[in-house]
């Protein structure tokens, strides 16, 4: 027996079960471009981009793993741009500089950040016990759950700062 013959069966064993793993439609969100995604334990958040300016996006949740999900109202108008779930509180930021919190697993939404009027996009990062902003306005902080916000901008060079 070559050696040939033994790589060859190990590599048909391998591509069986590489091939066996497949996707499986979750009836999630249909019909549009699944723009960013939180998850935390069963619950998912999921934003969606139609791509129309009247109606940039809508944001949608799950709290069975994707088995089920439902729109959330959230009309904010403007692009959903990322989702970070930090404990129990969900947030989600847009494409015009705000932060939305949630302390209901995703049910409804207050502005936890608002920086500027420019239409920029934001992007969340956790670290910790504490979240990140970044965007045109440069960096912010939350230690609290969002209640209050510092500018840890300090060191950084006057840009939009695009993904920590």
């Amino acid at each position: 027996m070559s050696i040939k013959q033994p790589i060859l069966i190990i590599f048909l064993i391998l591509n069986f079960f590489i091939s066996s793993a497949q996707w499986v439609n979750c009836n999630g969100p249909n019909g549009a471009e699944i723009t960013c995604v939180g998850v935390k334990g069963n619950l998912i958040l999921a934003a969606c981009s139609t791509g129309y300016s009247s109606s940039w996006g809508q944001l949608y949740r799950s709290t069975d793993l994707g088995e089920t999900w439902g729109d959330v109202v959230c009309s904010n108008g403007y692009e959903y741009t990322d989702i970070a779930i930090m404990d129990s509180i969900a947030f989600f930021s847009t494409s015009n500089n705000r932060v939305f919190r949630s302390l209901d697993s995703g049910l409804t939404w207050t502005v936890s950040l608002f920086v500027s009027s420019a239409n920029n996009n934001t992007f969340l990062t956790i670290v910790g016990n504490q979240l990140f902003a970044a965007g045109a306005f440069g960096v912010y902080r939350t230690t609290d759950g969002g209640v209050t916000w510092t500018n840890a901008s300090s060191g950084l060079p006057a840009q939009t700062v695009l993904d920590l």
